[in-house]
């Protein structure tokens, strides 16, 4: 079995999603709505994020940057 280089494929996940997230399409969708967020965030890194369902908060995660610690609230096991 080989092994994944982990590192590599973050990497190269973060890039795409990245990529997606400065798309401009219209009508919007989650990508676009994602990097809207991180262009607001950007520039005011005081915003506390509220990030919720397990494939919204993954790619939430690679999409949006934190600049400032414990502004991002994950939900737990009950929400």
């Amino acid at each position: 079995m080989a092994l994944v280089d982990t590192k590599a494929k973050r990497q190269t996940e973060r890039e795409f999603h990245s990529a997606a997230g400065a798309a401009h399409a219209d009508p919007m969708g989650f990508y676009g709505a994602l990097g809207a967020i991180k262009q607001v965030l950007a520039d005011k890194p005081e915003i506390y994020l509220v990030n919720e369902g397990a494939n919204s908060l993954d790619i939430t995660r690679n999409v949006v940057d934190m600049r400032a610690p414990r502004k991002r609230l994950d939900c737990g096991t009950w929400g």
